[in-house]
């Protein structure tokens, strides 16, 4: 798990292992509490490509959502 407050890099760190292990052939997705942060990375990080946006996952409640555990937003857990 990596931990830190907004803007510490958490995403940033998702992102590269998301990106490492798809290019490995694994499935991967990236799953998140907050509607516009999703909204965002979509928008950016799938730029033209659909397949690259369903990556992007919102869960708008606490709790378990496709085998990734929420971190009240401070945390990024990979599961491969």
């Amino acid at each position: 798990m990596v931990a830190g407050g907004p803007g510490s890099g958490k995403s940033v760190i998702a992102l590269s292992v998301m990106g490492e292990l798809a290019r490995r052939g694994q499935t991967v997705l990236h799953a998140t509490g907050s509607r516009v942060f999703t909204q965002t990375l979509r928008r950016y990080a799938g730029r033209g490509s659909t397949r690259l946006q369903g990556m992007f996952k919102y869960f708008g409640s606490p709790g378990r959502v496709l085998g990734c555990r929420r971190f009240g937003g401070k945390g990024v857990s990979v599961h491969a």
